[in-house]
């Protein structure tokens, strides 16, 4: 697998305000299941975020996040309308079934 590309977008946001996990939970010949978790690891909390990454997979199901954009191999979710604020030391997950 290709590595990937994170980037969050907000102007406000640090490099050291989050950290970004991506798990493989389970791979299968035609597909397979992942999970990114993104932690704000700063004091302040985080509202509206965007994840801009490469992913050379095709997402066809989410939970937890929503696409806000996709195109070429590239993706931005964000987070979902019930919760779209991340707290200070809070974690917000994005997962996805993907071919």
């Amino acid at each position: 697998m290709r590595a990937l590309l994170f980037l969050l977008t907000p102007s406000f946001l640090f490099a050291q305000s989050v950290s970004v996990t991506y798990r493989l939970d389970s791979s299968w010949g035609t597909g397979l299941q992942a999970t990114l978790v993104v932690t704000n690891v700063s004091s302040a909390p985080i509202s509206n975020w965007r994840l801009s990454f490469s992913y050379p997979h095709n997402i066809t199901s989410l939970w937890d996040s929503v696409i806000v954009s996709r195109g070429g191999g590239q993706y931005v979710l964000g987070p979902p309308s019930w919760n779209p604020t991340l707290a200070p030391g809070a974690s917000a997950y994005a997962g996805w079934v993907a071919q």
